[in-house]
């Protein structure tokens, strides 16, 4: 994607989207890291062009957010500071490597660059890392097949004198070329891995297990993070590891194309001294699955709505012996959409979302539900017959329509039922792709 979105662009790019003030291993180069505050925090200030709309913006801000999340990275709007990333949508999708001082361009075009994965590799150039697949050992787990790369695009394939941190070599790191990438002849590879060929490379979700890794060991971020992209896996913490960092453990997983179930053991000895949560998405903001539970009691199996959970462990107090913590997952059936991806991008030419919030026992219904859309960006018409979202009142489709919404809406729309129950019934007709929709609903 990044290939293709740079086809035309007129400065001159290294490895295909680095913009060659500094060729060297950043990794070696201690005081090209942005500074490490005395609290552990990087603090990266940054500035978002007001060319982006704020649909845009919030895809952005999501992107930035699992830095956050799963590592000592801060990014906080620029006031006064001498150093920091100016995010334009120029031409193209391209970076600097590393702090290079005063305003530090990274170029997100709007027209191709909008996706959380072109986003996230982008920002690991600013962060100070080069493609994974120019790492001094490379030629221990690919070969470059120079005869298969495009005349005059062999400099996008040289080997960097890098600080490897002692990691093993990421084929599915979201900095890894495609094996395709810069091919002179459609099915003919450029990069092969070893000593397996078909083993697959490059990705373009998002941050790979390995890429938290690597940010939070450069960084010296002493945090238990990890984040967990197989199918199906298992994973525990103990007193050790809560001693480190903010005294919490964060798991995020995310699977492509799939619900997650999570099933937890979480045991106590007296008290309550350490508190499992679980979120809905990528961060803490998102919906809770599971909310302050001290263990004692048996935990129900938790079921994501979309591709992501995040679960946190957090100690409360010293440890105390005993004490357990082990949890298991798998992935289940395909949901209606990425909790990544623009907010409704269905896999079907029609999503039905009934809005029925849970309620604790005995709490009464609702007399009414508000439904807001804060972003809005889909498929224009004049009469809303191709890409569009009906709201309609009750349980059934049948309902009140309360409103039908296409294109491109520049404010929050707010939508307010009848009585406690709504449906929002999205259609899409597969033609044409724009970021779609974020809603949020709220009683009274």
């Amino acid at each position: 994607m990044i290939e293709s979105s740079n086809k035309g662009v007129r400065r001159v790019l290294l490895e295909g989207d680095i913009v060659p003030k500094t060729f060297r291993s950043v990794t070696k180069c201690t005081n090209c890291l942005w500074d490490i505050s005395a609290s552990g925090m990087v603090n990266v200030p940054y500035v978002v062009s007001s060319t982006y709309s704020d649909t845009e913006k919030w895809l952005i801000d999501d992107a930035l957010q699992e830095f956050e999340t799963m590592t000592c990275m801060k990014f906080v709007n620029r006031s006064t500071e001498a150093d920091y990333l100016y995010l334009d949508s120029l031409k193209g999708c391209y970076s600097y490597v590393a702090r290079t001082g005063g305003k530090q361009i990274v170029s997100l075009d709007k027209a191709g660059c909008m996706t959380t994965g072109i986003i996230q590799h982008e920002i690991l150039h600013a962060l100070g890392f080069y493609h994974e697949h120019t790492r001094s050992d490379r030629a221990d787990y690919v070969t470059i097949t120079e005869e298969n790369i495009l005349p005059g695009h062999l400099n996008n394939f040289i080997k960097q004198d890098t600080n490897n941190l002692d990691l093993a070599y990421d084929y599915s790191s979201i900095m890894h070329f495609h094996k395709y990438t810069f091919t002179n002849t459609p099915g003919k590879a450029t990069i092969v891995p070893k000593p397996d060929p078909k083993v697959p490379i490059g990705q373009k979700l998002g941050m790979g297990s390995l890429d938290v890794v690597k940010i939070n060991k450069a960084y010296n971020c002493n945090l238990c993070r990890k984040k967990l992209t197989n199918h199906s896996g298992t994973f525990s913490a103990d007193s050790n590891n809560l001693v480190k960092g903010d005294n919490s453990c964060l798991w995020l997983i995310e699977i492509p194309d799939y619900k997650i179930y999570l099933e937890i053991e979480l045991s106590v000895a007296s008290g309550c001294h350490k508190i499992a949560r679980a979120f809905d998405g990528g961060n803490k903001q998102e919906p809770d699955l599971l909310a302050n539970s001290c263990g004692g009691e048996p935990i129900p199996p938790l079921i994501s709505s979309g591709n992501l959970m995040l679960l946190e462990l957090v100690s409360l107090r010293p440890p105390v012996e005993g004490l357990s913590f082990s949890a298991s997952y798998h992935t289940g059936i395909r949901p209606l959409r990425h909790k990544r991806d623009p907010p409704a991008v269905c896999v079907v030419p029609t999503c039905v979302v009934v809005n029925i919030p849970p309620l604790n026992s005995g709490e009464a219904l609702p007399e009414k539900i508000s439904l807001n859309f804060p972003i809005f960006d889909m498929e224009r018409s004049t009469s809303c017959s191709h890409d569009y979202v009906n709201v309609t009142d009750g349980s059934t489709t049948d309902g009140a329509l309360l409103g039908t919404y296409c294109g491109t809406v520049s404010k929050t729309v707010t939508v307010e039922s009848l009585t406690n129950v709504l449906i929002l019934h999205f259609h899409s007709g597969e033609q044409v792709n724009n970021i779609g929709f974020k809603a949020s609903w709220r009683f009274g």
